[in-house]
């Protein structure tokens, strides 16, 4: 019985008395047990066997006093520790049934918990609405304020306590039961077991520790160096790659684990790498900005399965204005937006920031997308901070998912980014040569345009079995003109001719400003009949026009002389001087007039 009370099992039915209210005995007694048997044997199966008359348990002793001792009392016991009792114990014979009961003192069984279970704990009396302790474990202070209903947990000092109320049978709370928690217990015992089993303990850790090590080594450091030196074999072909076309290096994936999945992955990259690689290789060599423009469509449809879109260009000399290099949507689509931002770039929210733009994110993002059935990504091509282009997609709505679409986004923006300083160098590239090949006060073409033009556009002629005119033109006594005007005038009448010239052909046509003030026209694909009507048209439309700049006006005339390729000659330079003889044919035969080239003209 005593070994039991003395368990920490006890220590908790002790405090689940004080928490379900029992009584408080005389002298602050408490009920340990109370138990009924209708004989002794019955009751001998509820005490202890050591629990015996005379006998030491633990240091401590058992005192059987006879009846006759305590009258009342069919028998009566004590243990008690330097001759001071612990607990007392009663049996007694009512209505033939024989009652035990055993009780302790508050203050002695708090201590015989502390000496025997080392918890330290304490006894707190409330007398006069005051704290006051008969045991004390904590400052009284820190009771104050405590709820009287049910357990607390307090800190003191960095340790944990628990205060438990107990009360009388009128549920009045008379008092505070205080002990150290579980915790500090539990760290007691941590401490106890390490000190017995410290060797124990190392060795297994050793043991352990030598597993792991061996394991890891075999089954993850030898294969992760293997990845890691095959890795750095076909890294030190990265540079060679994105200049040079070589043969695609793989890791070779052996299993199934963690390792060879990773290996998939770089494998992935790679293979993602070298793709791109490839393609920007390949548009390096490209002679136009217009062929970038068209791999880059191919990649979206055939890569990434994207069929409609736009590739729409920033004008460089006009940043007001965009032009739509490649277009994969229907009409209906196309005017979604792309008609207002064409005509003014700075109406795109991706023109203007120079970040992705899409309804995936947010429906109404874009204000000049109204198709509420499709969705849109707008994607910026940049050459450092300059946007040069911005590319548009659309989509069905809930085509693919958000992570797919992000997925693509960052290879698509991956592909824009090489594209772009490419396209950017072509088209400057493109412009350099346009100006070498332009002249700089007319706008038209200038005579080294000829150069380049004439041994593509003869063949092609002759291959089509077709027709170039060739019209030579010439302005009336321009020197005239700038004598009495001022260079600044001849100036002017030169541009304005120009443009006459301009608005009078066809986009398949070439004007050139062939020297001075002489003019050369070629029609390509012209008969013979259309080469003399545009030749009078243009000279009609000449000599009506009033030339105005600064306060002077005048008119003008042209003379001009046309020949025909290959009806002429076969070989188009020659056609072109035929032309320039006919035009001082029509000079001597007085001006202001279109001759067609007659061989005769060349014995004069």
């Amino acid at each position: 019985m005593i070994g039991s009370w003395l368990g920490t099992t006890e220590i908790k039915n002790f405090e689940k008395f004080l928490l379900q209210e029992e009584e408080k005995f005389a002298h602050n007694d408490i009920l340990l047990f109370e138990n009924q048997a209708k004989n002794l044997a019955l009751l001998a199966k509820v005490i202890d066997p050591n629990f015996v008359k005379g006998k030491e348990i633990a240091g401590y002793k058992v005192t059987f006093y006879p009846t006759t001792q305590k009258p009342n009392f069919d028998e009566y016991w004590e243990l008690t520790l330097e001759d001071k009792p612990i607990i007392k114990g009663i049996a007694y014979q009512k209505e033939k049934n024989i009652t035990v009961k055993i009780t302790a003192p508050l203050k002695e069984f708090a201590k015989l918990i502390e000496k025997e279970n080392q918890i330290r704990n304490g006894i707190y009396y409330i007398h006069k609405g005051k704290i006051i302790a008969d045991k004390k474990i904590i400052p009284e202070k820190i009771l104050n304020g405590l709820p009287k209903e049910f357990p607390s947990n307090l800190t003191f000092k960095g340790k944990n306590f628990i205060a438990i109320p107990f009360k009388n049978r009128e549920g009045q709370t008379w008092g505070f039961y205080v002990r150290e928690t579980e915790i500090s217990l539990l760290k007691g015992l941590a401490q106890k077991l390490i000190k017995q089993n410290a060797i124990t303990a190392f060795l297994f850790i050793i043991i352990a520790l030598s597993i792991v090590s061996f394991v890891t080594k075999q089954f993850v450091c030898i294969p992760l160096e293997n990845l890691k030196k095959q890795v750095e074999n076909i890294s030190r072909g990265i540079e060679k790659r994105l200049r040079t076309e070589i043969q695609e290096s793989f890791l070779k994936i052996t299993g199934k684990d963690e390792i060879s999945l990773l290996a998939k992955s770089i494998n992935d990259l790679v293979k993602e790498l070298d793709e791109l690689a490839s393609f920007r290789q390949t548009i390096e060599t490209d002679e136009t900005a217009h062929e970038v423009y068209q791999r880059l469509a191919d990649v979206f449809e055939k890569k990434f399965n994207l069929k409609n879109f736009t590739i729409l260009e920033v004008h460089q000399n006009n940043k007001q204005k965009m032009a739509t290099k490649i277009n994969k949507l229907n009409k209906n689509n196309y005017y979604n937006c792309l008609k207002s931002i064409n005509e003014n770039p700075k109406l795109c929210r991706v023109f203007r920031s120079a970040l992705m733009a899409s309804s995936l994110h947010f429906t109404y993002y874009c204000n000049y997308f109204k198709n509420q059935e499709k969705d849109y990504i707008c994607l910026p091509m940049k050459e450092g901070r300059k946007v040069i282009g911005v590319v548009h997609f659309q989509l069905e709505k809930n085509e693919r998912s958000k992570k797919e679409i992000e997925i693509i986004n960052e290879k698509v923006t991956a592909y824009l980014q090489e594209a772009a300083p490419i396209i950017e160098a072509k088209r400057f590239a493109e412009k350099l040569k346009e100006m070498s090949l332009k002249d700089s006060l007319t706008g038209l073409y200038n005579k080294r345009l000829l150069e380049e033009l004439i041994p593509q556009i003869s063949a092609g002629i002759i291959r089509r079995k077709s027709n170039i005119g060739v019209i030579m033109f010439d302005i009336d006594h321009f020197k005239d003109i700038n004598d009495n005007y001022g260079h600044l005038f001849g100036d002017f009448v030169l541009a304005k001719i120009a443009n006459i010239l301009s608005s009078c052909l066809r986009k398949s046509d070439f004007a050139i400003r062939y020297g001075g003030e002489e003019f050369l026209v070629l029609l390509v694909d012209a008969n013979p009949d259309t080469t003399l009507q545009v030749a009078e048209r243009i000279r009609k439309q000449i000599q009506k026009t009033n030339f105005s700049h600064e306060g002077k006006v005048t008119t003008i005339t042209i003379s001009g002389g046309i020949a025909e390729f290959p009806e002429d000659d076969d070989d188009l330079w020659q056609v072109i001087n035929f032309a320039d003889i006919a035009l001082y044919e029509a000079k001597r035969r007085g001006r202001n007039r279109i001759v067609r080239f007659e061989k005769s003209f060349l014995k004069n």
